[in-house]
């Protein structure tokens, strides 16, 4: 007897038949790109595509962007973000580093919102951007402990690479515990072998998108590789994308 596969609809043309059908339900899909590539418009699309076709909450988690920004850049696409949140299909939570808030605060934070919002699908922007704020919290509390009050005081501070595995290694389960199904976008390491910033998200996460793009002259080729994912067959290999006034499309 056969088990039978739950899986979320990314709604994105061709990357679901990549996935034989949908994203695996409970899985954590690193979503990993240089800068330009469109990881938070495909994250997004993630998310509004959950809502508008199939009737699925998502939740966003953003480190990164001013909410005016986002909102403006999700306009180009014709989502509406606000008026999601106001049909109560979408709650979007700023933790932006700005913010003066510890990493349990955000951890306990996302959990109670999974409990209460019940979202099907997660987007997290992004991992590195959230490793970076953790490893200055944590270094900012280390020295706080010792006595330190003024940072050109200090001489010693915590290993930075620990710090940023462990909570990101935190992070990522205690959103696999949740069982929502989540795209963690991360920044990918250059002239490296590893596929995040951090090194370590693409071996704690059930599946890797990779996005890539390549300019000569002023032409740009876009691409797409789905390098990873438990549960289920990988269908192709690299496929080209673009991106259009609708968002993400494979080609």
């Amino acid at each position: 007897m056969s088990i039978v596969i739950k899986r979320i609809k990314t709604g994105i043309k061709g990357l679901d038949e990549s996935v034989g059908g949908g994203i695996p339900e409970n899985n954590l899909v690193l979503l990993s790109g240089q800068a330009g590539t469109g990881k938070t418009i495909l994250g997004l699309q993630f998310l509004v595509k959950g809502i508008t076709d199939y009737k699925e909450r998502g939740l966003f988690i953003n480190f990164e962007e001013r909410r005016e920004d986002l909102e403006k850049q999700a306009e180009t696409f014709g989502w509406d973000l606000t008026a999601l949140e106001n049909k109560g299909m979408l709650k979007i939570l700023d933790f932006r580093i700005t913010k003066h808030i510890d990493v349990k605060e955000i951890l306990d934070k996302l959990v109670e919102e999974v409990e209460s919002f019940k979202p099907k699908r997660m987007l997290l922007d992004s991992i590195s951007t959230f490793g970076v704020w953790a490893e200055i919290r944590s270094s900012l509390e280390f020295l706080e402990s010792i006595g330190f009050q003024d940072l050109k005081e200090a001489q010693y501070i915590p290993n930075s690479e620990a710090i940023t595995r462990g909570a990101i290694a935190e992070t990522l389960g205690r959103i696999k515990d949740t069982g929502v199904t989540a795209l963690i976008i991360s920044e990918m390491a250059e002239n490296t072998g590893y596929l995040s910033r951090d090194t370590v998200s693409e071996f704690l996460a059930d599946g890797v998108i990779l996005l890539k793009q390549m300019t000569i002259g002023e032409s740009r080729n876009r691409t797409i590789e789905v390098r990873k994912m438990r549960q289920t067959e990988i269908f192709g290999g690299i496929r080209s994308y673009s991106i259009t006034k609708k968002g993400i499309n494979l080609e």
